[in-house]
């Protein structure tokens, strides 16, 4: 099943699908769960320009490009969070002050 595929489903479906290879990179729950949730934002937002026209008419050069890449993320781009993500391994992970809790 292809992600677009997944993303017509709804984003529970792609959390279900995706949701432990994610962990698996070594990323905490809550991280986990907004990085699936961005993609599937991302995919969604995506889908409602083209079918409002904002990339030009289906066809298109400009169409056609942006409805069969991939959505890219910035490499460094900030993402939000709340302190619920600087819980357990506490001793490996510093929290948005730069501090592990353990100290």
């Amino acid at each position: 099943m292809s992600l677009n595929n997944l993303l017509i489903v709804g984003r529970f479906t792609l959390h279900g699908s995706v949701y432990s290879q994610v962990k698996m990179l070594g990323l905490s729950a809550q991280p986990a769960v907004r990085v699936i949730k961005n993609v599937s934002d991302a995919y969604k937002t995506r889908t409602a320009n083209l079918k409002a026209g904002n990339y030009g008419r289906p066809g298109s050069k400009r169409y056609a490009g942006m409805a069969d890449s991939a959505v890219r993320f910035r490499p460094l781009a900030a993402q939000p969070f709340d302190n619920r993500a600087c819980r357990g391994n506490s001793a490996r992970r510093p929290c948005r002050s730069g501090r592990s809790r353990a100290e």
